[in-house]
């Protein structure tokens, strides 16, 4: 069981590293440690398109930091956008103003409404709520990893992808245009189940070499 416990281990330390990153950013620009935000938002970009439209931010609000969608669907104000942190060509550099209309694909990490500034997650709201269910999925499988004898079907690992395909194919070829809690809620079915079928196979591996081990420990010396 010693390699079975060592790989649930770096499963957790991986996925609990990429739902802290994801939160790195706009905490660390929330702190004004800038430097670091920088660091962190342009390590993302290979990543993610992290429009941010397509994003949660955290607002520091009147009542403390809250989570919410950096430009909620339908909203009508005016949204003033900076691009302060990611590396990108001049004409993203500075502070721009737009309708959320104009918004569009904006790689912006900061918003201004209401009266609230908001950092955005360093990747988009579908990513992040992967990661957190990937999270998620750790914690779940060490209460249940005692009941499972194998790995799932390859059919529950799929049917686990098939919400976020569907949202994500649809929204591809314009039938509509997805919410942030749409895409939250399909991504983190994905993650959790992408992460319980991963704990899953790795268990399964690592328990058979642990008993090739035992097997080879018992057999006399040649």
């Amino acid at each position: 069981m010693e390699n079975s416990w060592a790989a649930f281990a770096l499963y957790m330390f991986f996925s609990l590293l990429l739902f802290a990153f994801t939160l790195g950013g706009p905490i660390a620009a929330l702190l004004g440690l800038d430097d670091v935000a920088s660091g962190i938002y342009n390590a993302g970009k290979p990543f993610c398109h992290q429009w941010i439209y397509r994003s949660y931010c955290i607002f520091n609000a009147t009542n403390g930091w809250i989570v919410e969608d950096c430009i909620p669907a339908g909203y009508n104000g005016t949204a003033i956008v900076h691009t302060k942190y990611t590396l990108a060509s001049h004409a993203w550099d500075g502070v721009f103003a737009y309708s959320t209309a104009q918004v569009g694909r904006n790689r912006a990490e900061i918003v201004e409404r209401d009266g609230m500034t908001g950092y955005k997650f360093v990747v988009c709201s579908r990513d992040s709520a992967m990661y957190f269910g990937m999270v998620f999925a750790g914690f779940a499988f060490l209460y249940l990893r005692r009941r499972i004898k194998e790995t799932p079907s390859l059919i529950f690992l799929i049917l686990g992808m098939i919400p976020m395909g569907i949202d994500g194919t649809g929204q591809l070829f314009g039938l509509w245009e997805s919410t942030n809690m749409m895409r939250a809620v399909t991504g983190f079915i994905a993650g959790a189940v992408i992460g319980f079928y991963l704990l899953s196979l790795l268990t399964e591996i690592m328990v058979k070499v642990d008993r090739r081990k035992g097997l080879d420990a018992r057999r006399p010396a040649k």
